[in-house]
């Protein structure tokens, strides 16, 4: 693709043990995982001579594994819950292996949670590598009513329903939530709730241009996921001006350039950014931010910087 050649990799553990040598084909002098894996520790042995980087960008404990992959997890008998903990806790020795032995470790957060080092027992020294993202150039023109966009997967741990309570409890507010359900089921439950809430609007997954008007036109960007590293819909609101709000504040971005939802009350949130209009003077400010310090060209910079002291 473009000039670039792409190995893929099995989806099975064991398939991907049995194709080991995959990892061998592009002939690397540098190997970044994306997070601590087990694949971070198979490239290791199937490839010592390269140096290899791990790039942190959403570690994440056993309970955020849980609740990402049901939609009920108090439904869950315990026998279950034992049994994908013992896989889980089985995988994550490969990662921590991998961290240990790793030539540089990154984060993609400039400060990983105090969560993210107990889930990765991280104790070395972590550098901060940017996640690139493009920022539109000129003036961006915002709807004349309010917009409030939600940007994501509509999973049980996106919560997207309390997205959906909080169009119905501001009315005089547009909603968007922009993204797709794991199952069609699921899909087919959202749409008729929707359904019901006249300022609400589910357009599906939204890619290219699509996904950039809806970006310009936002006032806010709104996350009520119940945990998150740092989000690449943070970067892209605040690449075109708009406030955030969320329940979770990686880097302080939230209190920072919109407003953090205290015990999870998103309505307060948004209803303040409206009302008083701090969310244009935030925005631009997150925008000024991105563009200084995760720009691409600044981002690429960066990550090319710390390729070079690792394989010279």
């Amino acid at each position: 693709m473009d000039g670039v050649t792409l190995v893929g990799l099995p989806h099975s553990y064991l398939a991907r043990l049995r194709e080991r040598r995959l990892y061998r084909l592009p002939r690397a002098d540098l190997f970044v995982s994306v997070d601590a894996r087990f694949d971070s520790w198979l490239a290791m042995q199937v490839a010592p001579r390269p140096k290899h980087a791990i790039w942190l960008v959403d570690p994440m404990s056993f309970d955020t594994y849980w609740s990402q992959h049901r939609e009920d997890p108090g439904a869950a008998r315990p026998l279950e819950r034992l049994a994908t903990r013992a896989a889980f806790e089985g995988l994550q020795a490969f990662g921590r292996s991998a961290l240990r032995r790793a030539d540089a470790v990154w984060s993609q957060p400039r400060e990983l949670s105090d969560a993210a080092r107990r889930a990765a027992r991280l104790t070395r020294p972590v550098r901060f590598a940017p996640n690139p993202v493009e920022v539109p150039e000129g003036h961006i023109t915002k709807d004349d009513r309010p917009l409030v966009l939600f940007l994501g997967r509509l999973d049980w741990q996106k919560q997207p329903e309390r997205f959906f309570e909080l169009a119905r409890r501001l009315p005089d507010v547009d909603f968007v939530a922009a993204g797709g359900a794991a199952t069609r089921e699921r899909e087919e439950r959202l749409r008729a709730a929707a359904a019901e809430i006249a300022n609400l609007s589910l357009p599906g997954v939204v890619t290219g241009e699509t996904k950039e008007r809806l970006l310009r036109l936002a006032w806010i960007l709104c996350n009520t996921s119940l945990r998150e590293g740092l989000p690449r819909s943070f970067q892209e609101g605040l690449a075109h001006g708009c406030a955030l709000v969320a329940a979770v504040d990686p880097d302080r971005l939230v209190s920072r350039f919109g407003a953090f939802a205290a015990d999870r009350d998103f309505e307060t949130a948004v209803r303040g950014l409206v009302e008083s209009g701090a969310w244009k003077r935030r925005g631009a400010a997150g925008r000024a931010y991105v563009r200084e310090h995760h720009g691409t060209e600044h981002a690429l910079d960066v990550h090319e910087s710390l390729y070079r002291e690792l394989v010279g």
